[in-house]
């Protein structure tokens, strides 16, 4: 089976999304796929590697326009010719796009059903705005194809376009569980410069103000008679520059600046030992798609903090494998952290509970089987083998 992964981004560019869809690259790979990846940046080192040994294909696309191109037709047409080129030079059984803009450059270059398209969105909210509605809607409506979802929230979001329900497989999005417990809690104190004893808390999220880092700013501010030193990881990518401003600004202002560090761009190979260290690590989202760092952050044994919203509450329990608080209220956030920052029996078995359901329920492995199990529904050649459960490449 030859498969395209059509996705506008992967790492070392920062986001749930794109790091997704590298796990899956990897996971077809040792499944024997015959993989094809498109995307808007060259991947890491790891990945280029491993395609290279597997036979595997790259391209990555400009992301300028030639000099003599019209500008807009560039941006709105250089994809497709792109994509319909790669396939008729390599022809595909499937094509899977992981964004509305590849999604749509597919429509634009492919007949209907030649090859079959799958869709995984994760852009989040768009029905907040009438032009993000509209886009969705145009999306969906000019796309002949099947939808992989990794949560309620995309599935209703699909269901609300007038997809009909054959056509829409739930399969919730999993993490590389034996990769993200591979850290050293000791190393990444070390590493953070934290003193010996002071609890470390860890927000691990791109700067987005439905993220919630500001309402964690001021709850932090609600605990400064409690010793913590605060870490605040992640990106700007696919988020607001000027929101992280804001969120700077308020650690100023609150007198926070010697207990609060930002570590922006973060070396995923580091990010492990950084989550292992952490006393709590916390998502204060106001909501959410599904929440692949806070899996990530389970995966790693961490004690997680999270907020009662969707995404998240389809991928943990309270007081069973992490604890949650009410979103957009700093004195929830703040109670919360309190009360697991002094009570180390909870945190250990919050930790060792969320390690044990990530690692049945979220599987990166689990995730790739049963997306094989979809791309065979929709092509005439036989399903590949389930990747083996080994040592990953990554």
């Amino acid at each position: 089976m030859r498969v395209v992964l059509f996705a506008p981004a992967v790492p070392p560019v920062v986001g749930g999304a794109e790091t997704t869809v590298e796990m899956l690259a990897f996971e077809l790979l040792r499944a024997g796929v015959d993989l094809c990846l498109i995307t808007g940046n060259a991947p890491r080192s790891a990945l280029l590697e491993t395609m290279r040994r597997s036979d595997g294909c790259i391209e990555v696309l400009p992301a300028c326009p030639p000099t003599e191109a019209v500008g807009w037709e560039w941006m709105a047409f250089s994809r497709a010719e792109a994509l319909h080129n790669h396939v008729k030079r390599h022809p595909a059984d499937v094509v899977h796009c992981f964004s509305h803009d590849t999604a749509l450059a597919a429509a634009i270059a492919l007949r209907p059903g030649r090859p079959p398209v799958v869709a995984t969105f994760s852009e989040i909210a768009t029905g907040d705005t009438a032009f993000g509605a509209l886009r969705t809607a145009f999306v969906h409506d000019r796309l002949n194809a099947d939808f992989v979802v990794a949560s309620e929230y995309f599935r209703n979001a699909v269901e609300r376009s007038g997809v009909s329900a054959e056509r829409i497989h739930k399969i919730m999005v999993g993490v590389d569980v034996h990769r993200w417990n591979t850290g050293k809690g000791e190393y990444g104190r070390e590493l953070l410069g934290v003193r010996p004893g002071t609890p470390v808390i860890v927000c691990p999220s791109r700067f987005s103000p439905r993220k919630g880092q500001r309402d964690l700013v001021h709850a932090l501010a609600l605990l400064r008679e409690r010793p913590y030193h605060m870490i605040f990881t992640g990106s700007v990518n696919s988020g607001s520059p000027a929101y992280l401003d804001e969120v700077h600004a308020a650690v100023s202002r609150l007198g926070l600046g010697d207990r609060v560090d930002f570590r922006l761009e973060e070396d995923r190979e580091v990010l492990p030992h950084i989550l292992a260290a952490a006393d709590v690590v916390v998502q204060p989202s106001h909501y959410e798609g599904l929440g692949t760092a806070a899996l990530e952050a389970m995966a790693a044994g961490s004690c997680v903090l999270l907020t009662q919203t969707s995404g998240f509450v389809e991928i943990a329990e309270h007081d069973v494998s992490a604890w949650f608080v009410t979103p957009r209220d700093p004195q929830s956030l703040a109670n919360g952290l309190a009360t697991l920052l002094t009570d180390i029996n909870r945190r250990q078995r919050l930790a060792v509970a969320g390690q044990v359901h990530v690692s049945r329920q979220f599987d990166i492995r689990t995730t790739a089987r049963r997306l094989l199990e979809v791309y065979g529904s929709l092509t005439a050649d036989p399903t590949p083998q389930s990747p083996d459960p080994g040592e990953p490449d990554d």
